[in-house]
């Protein structure tokens, strides 16, 4: 079964690199996304209806409609309006993902990786449906560029094939280049791995670049990382690090919140050095410290916060916590 699914993949992955690969979803899709329960679902869940929503996509979800079993799947993964229940979710991800939903059929390889499907040893099913690789190459072949590096990590020292870092490079690499952010994420974080054979920083620089410019979160965290772990360096220091607060910054505010105290050490710090406006750094120190109190907190974080409140005049403690306030209220952000 494994020299089978090999020689596939090997096959689509010349598909991918000759850009034959075109995103398709089920031909039932264009009906399923006009069927009228589906519409009323995503409508009440615009609106926060999430009951509402639940029997709407459920009533679709028995008539066929892939969709909805997305819909339904992502309500449980999230615990929108419902539990928050991860097998309940697979479950869902299962009967979209056999509708051929792309993103369902990566998910749903996901959860059979991680041991997450509650029917995961049901032994009446064909062996290949328990493979997390057959549903990340129906994913990868349906055009989810992304899913062809969930199929190479499985190389990358899990129980699911041999271990061999460099196959899991040449998927990752391929997806990268179709530019699938997940994919470049992971090979950032394959070559910035201090220690390891393939370490690699100005690789991993360029690929959290790419992910970063291209708008994702965790990526523009990481390369903050990345770069002012080179910051010491006295050619380039001063550099590094205003581009390292530039993308601690950018990860904030899309919503990150592992880079709330990272920043607000960055405007603390810039503040010691009288580097900037003392009155602005010194806020910025509050808000996002704050945040992070609020979202991860930590031992740092509680001691930070202590010094902050020794320079911070009490008067402006009640408007710098409505910007907390306003910003936690923002509806839920999708991190990638």
């Amino acid at each position: 079964m494994h020299d089978i699914l090999l020689r596939l993949g090997q096959t689509l992955f010349g598909l991918i690199c000759c850009q034959c690969l075109f995103f398709s979803i089920s031909a039932h899709a264009s009906s399923w996304e006009k069927d009228p329960d589906y519409l009323s679902g995503i409508e009440s869940q615009n609106n926060h209806q999430y009951d509402k929503a639940r029997a709407r996509f459920q009533n679709a979800s028995e008539n066929g409609n892939g969709l909805a079993d997305f819909s339904l799947a992502r309500m449980y993964e999230l615990g929108n309006g419902v539990p928050a229940s991860q097998q309940t979710a697979c479950e869902y991800f299962r009967k979209a993902a056999m509708r051929e939903i792309p993103f369902a059929q990566q998910k749903f390889g996901h959860c059979l990786q991680h041991n997450q499907w509650a029917n995961l040893k049901n032994t009446t099913l064909d062996p290949s449906f328990n493979l997390p690789s057959t549903w990340y190459i129906k994913s990868a072949n349906n055009g989810l560029h992304s899913a062809w590096c969930d199929y190479g990590q499985l190389f990358n020292d899990t129980k699911w094939q041999p271990n061999d870092i460099q196959t899991t490079l040449k998927y990752c690499t391929a997806a990268a280049k179709q530019s699938a952010l997940p994919a470049q994420i992971v090979l950032g974080d394959i070559y910035s791995a201090h220690g390891a054979k393939y370490f690699d920083a100005d690789q991993a620089n360029f690929w959290y670049t790419q992910a970063a410019n291209a708008g994702s979160a965790i990526a523009s965290y990481r390369l903050a990382l990345l770069l002012k772990a080179y910051s010491h360096n006295p050619e380039v220091g001063a550099k590094l690090r205003q581009q390292s607060l530039h993308w601690m910054h950018v990860s904030a505010t899309k919503g990150y919140p592992p880079a709330y105290h990272p920043l607000a050490l960055y405007s603390w710090e810039k503040l010691m050095l009288n580097e900037g406006n003392a009155s602005e750094l010194l806020a910025q120190s509050y808000v996002w410290n704050q945040l992070a109190l609020k979202q991860i907190p930590s031992d740092s974080a509680s001691k930070l916060q202590t010094y902050i409140n020794q320079e911070m005049p009490p008067e402006w403690k009640p408007d710098l916590d409505k910007k907390v306030a306003n910003f936690v209220s923002i509806e839920a952000r999708t991190i990638f």
